[in-house]
Formats: structure tokens, sequence, C-alpha cells
């Protein structure tokens, strides 16, 4: 009996699948439509929407396959499309959530067109329809998971090995070029015994030439300086602005929340990529002032940098500055969070981080 009544429904199943396959360009654009209405990201920039279409279309190709054959079919060979979506959106810093809201959404899209159209004695598909609709999307979303991260553990990797090449030429234009000098004056005192005055001036000029190289030295050792893990966001940002020399401007911060709302990786990271945008307005913006606010919330941790500096054009921004931009906004999508940069000539720059925060368990809660 059991065999009689699939047989029965294997004709449904068949005329189903058609239809499904005659109307996918109505569920596309019903999909894409939904999207819009959301103002989603991967829906408004050309590259993510095409994708997404081109990703809804193979997954609703496995639909039709497994309605066909009254069970779950996944063409797994077909997810190279899902790792380019994955480095394609690393590489634009579209946070996740928004991948997994398209697949939110496509799903819904598809259960109200399925629903219209099967039968209502038919629960079997329906329930191959929502099991491959799940694993279809998962199999998807892992391999985009994945090369997302890839993608931003290489940037990662890279700015640490930018970072490394910088450290070394201050230490060689900075603290070598001082030592070096020093070295030349103690050589011109041996020269100069026989006239102390002589002597006495290039004595002079190697103590101050060594001072100079120990506070380059101070500065590039503070720049190194990262508790792992950071006890407390606020004093390592402190600790920071102090090391700032006081002609380079002024600098104030604000700390509001509870840091303990925080774990410890968002807070080592956010902790670089704050300085990293305060090290970006004192290098390329000579601002007067610059204002740093983190504003801690049980489900949100955001901080700005804003500064009153010359500002710049997008367009015309340097490589290192470009460099710096990319290394925040990649440390921030690793978080699941993004980063924002707001700048105009001669209005100053605003660096805006956000980074989504685990829920808190209160007191008295159990599972």
């Amino acid at each position: 009996m059991a065999d009689d009544a699939r047989e029965g429904a294997e004709p449904a199943r068949n005329a189903l699948a058609e239809r499904l396959e005659a109307e996918r360009s109505i569920i596309l654009t019903d999909y894409v439509r939904a999207l819009d209405s959301l103002d989603s990201t991967v829906a408004s920039d050309p590259t993510a929407r095409e994708q997404t279409i081109a990703h809804a279309s193979q997954s609703l190709t496995d639909l039709a396959r497994s309605i066909r054959a009254g069970r779950v079919q996944i063409d797994e060979s077909s997810t190279m499309l899902a790792w380019d979506i994955g480095e394609t959106r690393a590489a634009q810093a579209i946070p996740t959530r928004e991948s997994w809201r398209a697949a939110m959404v496509f799903v819904e899209t598809v259960l109200r067109w399925v629903i219209q159209h099967v039968d209502a004695d038919s629960m079997e598909t329906l329930g191959v329809v929502m099991l491959t609709l799940h694993q279809s999307i998962t199999v998807r979303v892992r391999e985009a998971t994945g090369a997302y991260t890839s993608f931003l553990l290489n940037r990662i990797h890279e700015a640490h090995l930018g970072e490394r090449q910088r450290i070394a030429r201050e230490l060689h234009d900075r603290v070598g070029n001082g030592l070096s000098i020093a070295h030349r004056r103690l050589e011109l005192f041996e020269d100069h015994r026989k006239d102390p005055v002589k002597a006495a001036a290039q004595a002079k000029k190697a103590h101050h030439a060594v001072l100079d190289s120990l506070e380059s030295l101070r500065a590039v050792i503070t720049d190194l300086r990262l508790e792992a893990p950071l006890k407390s966001l606020e004093k390592a940002l402190a600790s920071y602005i102090e090391s700032v020399p006081a002609s380079d401007g002024q600098l104030r911060l604000r700390v509001n929340g509870d840091e303990n709302w925080v774990p410890t990786t968002v807070r080592d990271e956010s902790f670089l990529i704050i300085r990293e945008a305060i090290r970006n307005a004192l290098a390329h913006g000579a601002p007067g002032k610059i204002l740093i606010r983190v504003d801690i919330a049980p489900h949100e941790l955001r901080a700005v940098v804003e500064d009153t500096g010359r500002g710049f054009d997008h367009a015309d921004i340097r490589t290192s500055a470009t460099a710096g931009l990319s290394s925040m906004r990649e440390r921030a999508a690793l978080l699941g969070g993004m980063v924002l940069v707001a700048s105009q000539p001669g209005q100053g720059t605003q660096v805006e981080l956000t980074v989504p925060l685990p829920e808190q368990r209160a007191e008295g809660d159990f599972d």
C-alpha cells in the first residue's frame, strides 16, 4: 500500500517540480523584491545582487530535483559560486548577517509559493521541500562563510606583515638614524678633545640624539604593548593617548557602559581598530582635536573616532591610509561588525565601529 501511495504521488510531485521550474523567474523576482523592501545590502550592490540571484536559482534547481525524487537531493558540486560569494562579500565588507538575512528571505519566498501550489494532502512533499531548503542553504552558507573567513584571515595576515614592515622602517628611520647621529657626534667629540668648547658641543648634540632615539623607541614599544588579553579597553586607550605627543593635538576619550559585557576577543580587536583610527587621524589629518567615544550596551559596542583635521576625498585617499582602513574593516568583519568612514575635504573625518555582542544572561536565569 505504501508503495502504491508513493507511485500515486509521483505525478503530483513531477507536476509541482515542472511548475516550479516554469515559474522560476517569478519566484526570483518576488525574492529580489522582498530584499529591496528590506533595503538589503546584497540587493543594492550590483555584484552581490547578481550572485544572490544565481545562488537562489541553484537552490531552486536542488528543490525541483528533490521534489521529483521525493527525497532531499543537493548538488554539492555547485558550491563554487558560494565560495566566490564569500570572498566577494568579505572584500566589500558586507557583514555575514546580511547573507543570513537574504537566505531567510529566500526561504520565506519559496515557502509562500510552495504552500500556494502544493496539495493539502501532500505533507510528505512539503516535508521534502523544508528539508531541501534547509540543507541547500546550509551547504551554501557554510561554503560562503568558509571563504569569507579565509579571505579576512589572509588579509589580516597581510596587515600583520605590513605592520611589522612599518615597525622595521620606524626602527631604521627614526631610532637607527638617531643612534647613527649620536655615534657620529661622539666621533667628533673624540676629534675635538683638545678644544673643550667644541668637544662639549658635540657631546651635547650626541646626548640629544640619544634622547630622541629613546623617545622614538618608546613610541614604537607603546604601539606594540598590548596586554594579552586586555583587562580594560578604556585603560588601554587612555594609555595609548598618553603616549601621543601634546603637539599632535588634543585627544579626548569617553567610555560609557560595562566592559564586562564585552568578550575578550572583541575588546582586543576593538582596541586595535580604534587605535588605528586615531593613528590615521594623526598621520593624515593634522587635527587640532580628536574625540574618541565608546558606548557599550548589552547587545552592541559602538565606538566613534572624530577629528577636526583636513579630511579627505575618498577618491584621492593615499595607499597607506587605504591599507589602514582595510585592516580596520577586516578586523571588524571577523567580529561580525562593520567600520564606516565619513569625511570631506576641510571638514574632518569620522570613523564609526559597531560590533554586535552576544546576549547577556541576567542573574538568576536558568537553563
